[in-house]
């Protein structure tokens, strides 16, 4: 026993796949032109963008970046380490009470956290690309 009238339903579906196979077709027919223009223009692009990315000078710019990318990373860890540093000497300055050291511990974070904001402002994509990496060398590790 059918739930439901297979013939009704059947005849449906029929004629909602036919009003979707009509629609697409007049549309595919009305901008026939246009779609072949683009799939010209989307092949031309990508040939042209393998063209570019093969090129000497592409490759100049990828090792003159990655020449950047590893001063960079290499002025990070020292910023790191000066930061650590100066935590590591904030806590275990002898002279200051409790509240002195989380006054000036804070003070460091919140500059730190100010150095960082405006690098990014200044320099987003940099910033991306260095979050990015950070990223991934933590999840490769």
């Amino acid at each position: 026993m059918a739930l439901v009238k297979t013939g009704t339903l059947d005849d449906s579906m029929r004629k909602f796949d036919e009003a979707l196979n009509a629609l697409n077709q007049h549309v595919m027919h009305e901008c026939k032109v246009e779609i072949e223009e683009f799939e010209r223009a989307r092949k031309n692009v990508e040939a042209k963008l393998r063209q570019v990315q093969n090129s000497d000078a592409v490759h100049e710019l990828e090792e003159t970046t990655y020449r950047c990318e590893e001063r960079l990373n290499r002025n990070m860890r020292e910023v790191t380490r000066d930061i650590d540093r100066m935590r590591r000497e904030i806590e275990d300055d002898l002279t200051l009470d409790d509240a002195k050291k989380e006054a000036r511990l804070k003070a460091l974070f919140d500059a730190a956290r100010s150095e960082r904001e405006r690098l990014n402002k200044k320099y987003p994509a940099a910033m991306r690309a260095q979050m990015l990496h950070e990223v991934q060398r933590v999840l490769l590790h």
